[in-house]
């Protein structure tokens, strides 16, 4: 299964509460210099999805919302049950009116037998409380359950798919015939016996026995049980060369030596992640979760792909996914960053998506760079930085409010007032 296109409405961070991502190439595909897009077979060879997908823009203007909302389509496609992930279900049903729900669209792509099929997904997901009351809820949260009130699966009919079709839902319905429907007033699709089986936090794509797509996630602020990463040493070496072998034993206790050791540590996990730095335990991390999806075709989201590593290593980590040779079942990376620098080194500006605000009342935007920007000759981090697009770099007054601040709480008078 591929997930090609998806929209969300009821999303309040959004302008309109709507927030719509293309996951494959809206741009030419030029054989030879394709960027990392690849051609799909079938119906949908003229098709090409995307092996790299970026999000950059200022803080608070959503971009983790927005890998939030990947991960959450694509769990429903997948058919996965929803609500049990704490750091991608639950801050997103904070967004959504209970009373209007979230209202989903997709278009993704699945293999059957030796042939294909394309499909579209029309959902209607209730957040609430599973079990417990509003009123009694704890301040921490108690158990998040999505409940799909209605759905409606579409399937594609066997003819050739274009990219304008792909491009408007309604267009694309248009060549499709109903395969199954989930409401109370259907008639037709899904039985009052499988209703029985089907969970209401799971979508009836579940019944349909779609292979899934694997979906790694890695936000920022996530606890991981064990700090160590089990990669070889041929990945360690990238990230710190000084690292002659470091394992786990059995007993969860790490092995560790460096070149200038006479003699390997055995210490726990605790004690050999304080010795080791952030970005070579966070930079083999990424590196272990991505050949997991690069041997499966799958997708792997990272917030911030930047932090703690240079920035050589995380354009190598992308390139992983760019390669053929690295990449052979067309995964994909879909990351957020501060850093526009990193969008230069992307050879495609239609896999660039920034999330702008101009005015604190308003939504935040979900904008692709090539619809704003058709020039991919220009430094796409000059355009990000000099705010040529709006939203895209922070408001003068307002750093020089910020300097005003910090220089009257450093004068003898506003240290006193503050005191």
């Amino acid at each position: 299964m591929r997930l090609v296109r998806f929209a969300f409405n009821g999303l309040k961070l959004f302008r309109n509460g709507r927030l719509e991502m293309d996951l494959y190439a809206t741009d030419r595909v030029v054989e030879g210099n394709e960027g990392g897009a690849r051609r799909m077979d079938g119906i949908g060879k003229s098709i090409a999805t995307q092996t790299v997908t970026a999000i950059a823009g200022l803080n608070a203007t959503g971009k983790t919302t927005v890998l939030r909302a990947i991960a959450l389509a694509q769990a429903i496609v997948n058919g996965a049950p929803l609500g049990n992930r704490f750091m991608t279900d639950r801050p997103l049903a904070q967004l959504v009116d209970p009373d209007y729900g979230l209202r989903f669209t997709a278009v993704f792509k699945t293999e059957c037998g030796d042939q294909d099929a394309w499909w579209l997904l029309e959902s209607c997901i209730i957040p609430g409380v599973g079990e417990l009351e509003a009123e009694e809820v704890p301040a921490g949260g108690g158990p998040l359950q999505w409940r799909f009130e209605k759905e409606t699966l579409w399937r594609h009919r066997n003819r050739q798919i274009s990219k304008k079709e792909l491009s408007d839902f309604d267009n694309f319905k248009k060549s499709c015939d109903r395969e199954m429907d989930r409401s109370p007033e259907a008639t037709g699709g899904v039985t009052d016996n499988m209703l029985r089986f089907l969970q209401p936090d799971v979508s009836i794509v579940s019944g349909m026995g779609f292979r899934r797509q694997q979906t790694l996630v890695m936000f920022e602020g996530m606890g991981r049980r064990f700090p160590i990463p089990v990669v070889s040493t041929k990945v360690i070496h990238a990230f710190d060369d000084s690292v002659e072998a470091l394992s786990l034993d059995d007993d969860g206790l790490a092995h560790l030596k460096f070149v200038t050791d006479e003699a390997e540590r055995v210490l726990s996990q605790f004690e050999a992640g304080r010795i080791l730095s952030v970005g070579t335990l966070r930079g083999s991390e990424i590196v272990k979760r991505a050949i997991a999806v690069l041997r499966s075709g799958g997708m792997l989201l990272i917030d911030e792909m930047e932090n703690s590593l240079n920035k050589k290593l995380v354009e190598a980590i992308i390139d992983l996914f760019v390669g053929i040779r690295t990449n052979p079942n067309g995964a994909l990376l879909v990351f957020t960053t501060h850093y526009p620098e990193l969008l230069n080194h992307l050879s495609r500006i239609d896999d660039i998506y920034l999330t702008q605000r101009t005015d604190a009342r308003e939504g935040v935007k979900l904008s692709k760079y090539s619809d704003l920007e058709g020039r991919p000759e220009l430094s796409r981090a000059d355009v990000f930085l000099s705010n040529r697009l709006g939203g895209t770099a922070p408001k003068a007054d307002d750093i020089r409010e910020l300097f005003d601040y910090v220089h009257a709480m450093t004068t003898v008078d506003g240290a006193v007032d503050r005191v």
